[in-house]
């Protein structure tokens, strides 16, 4: 799909992963790649685009790792909705990322600065142009692996999630840590931001102990949501 940019020409064509049930109980095997909140998260499909994510990272970083390729694909602008090359911070990787917003520097007002969204995991970034690069068109085959989610049938007990019901929530869908959790989609609406692709409402179950724990039920139970009208 084309994404119409701020100047009027088109960005890089992508397709975004849509979550799909495998099997007949429409259960699906999922990671949680990131995390905000309940209402706010990220999984990832397991499969046979898990591997080939990887050796498309690994492909990235080796390539974009070097100054002189750096240069050779440096950006002389960014519009919203342009997929690029943004370097993570927290492992030095290269990943594929999409321009959310172009904002303006705290710190200088003659500086601009541009918030990604890392499209195959969900994570953000806030870059400087000269940190970004342009994405090379052979890193395009793989289809946007991260897709946002909320969890069902529960809400905030008291309007917001709290720090510590995030942080159960995290614990009990091992957010980032790669295990397998079970998901099924409830519900899918459309993204809010405009770019392709849905916000799932799904169920999420962790199979992975002799007793299988339904993470909203738990959530419930131990008092860090009330169940969903």
């Amino acid at each position: 799909m084309n994404i119409p940019r701020m100047d009027g020409t088109a960005a890089v064509d992508y397709i975004q992963e849509e979550l799909v049930a495998t099997s007949a109980d429409g259960f699906i095997e999922v990671y949680i790649s990131s995390m905000d909140d309940p209402s706010t998260f990220h999984v990832q499909m397991i499969g046979t685009h898990s591997v080939t994510l990887d050796k498309l990272v690994a492909d990235m970083t080796n390539y974009y790792s070097h100054p002189p390729n750096q240069k050779a694909h440096a950006l002389a602008l960014a519009a919203v909705g342009d997929l690029v090359a943004a370097r993570f911070h927290q492992d030095d990787s290269w990943y594929r990322a999409r321009v959310h917003a172009v904002v303006e520097s705290d710190y200088s007002d003659s500086e601009t600065l541009y918030r990604v969204h890392y499209v195959d995991f969900g994570e953000t970034g806030t870059f400087k142009l000269s940190e970004l690069c342009s994405l090379r068109e052979e890193y395009n085959y793989l289809p946007l692996q991260a897709m946002e989610c909320s969890l069902a049938g529960v809400r905030p007990r008291d309007g917001e999630w709290t720090e510590a019901a995030c942080d159960r929530f995290d614990d009990l869908t091992h957010a980032a840590q790669w295990r397998v959790m079970m998901a099924k989609v409830v519900s899918k609406t459309p993204r809010e931001d405009g770019f392709p692709g849905f916000k799932y409402s799904v169920e999420l179950v962790d199979t992975n102990n002799r007793e299988d724990v339904n993470v909203a039920a738990a959530m419930i139970s131990e008092g860090f949501a009330v169940q969903a009208i």
